[in-house]
C-alpha cells in the first residue's frame, strides 16, 4: 500500500512542472523539492514549481 501511495504523491507532484516538464527518463524525483533554481553539478537545469 505504501509503494502505491509513493507512485501517486510523484506523480502529483510530477505534473505541476509545466516548464519544462517533469519527465522520468531526464529528472530525478529529488529534483521536485529542490530549493533553489540554476543549473546543478551534473549540467541538468533545475527549478521546482514550488520555487516559482
Amino acid at each position: 500500500m505504501g509503494g502505491l501511495q509513493y507512485l501517486l504523491a510523484e506523480k502529483v507532484a510530477a505534473l505541476a512542472w509545466s516548464q519544462p516538464a517533469y519527465l522520468y527518463s531526464r529528472n530525478y524525483i529529488s529534483d521536485l523539492g529542490i530549493p533553489h533554481c540554476g543549473v546543478i553539478a551534473d549540467g541538468r537545469e533545475i527549478c521546482s514549481p514550488c520555487m516559482r
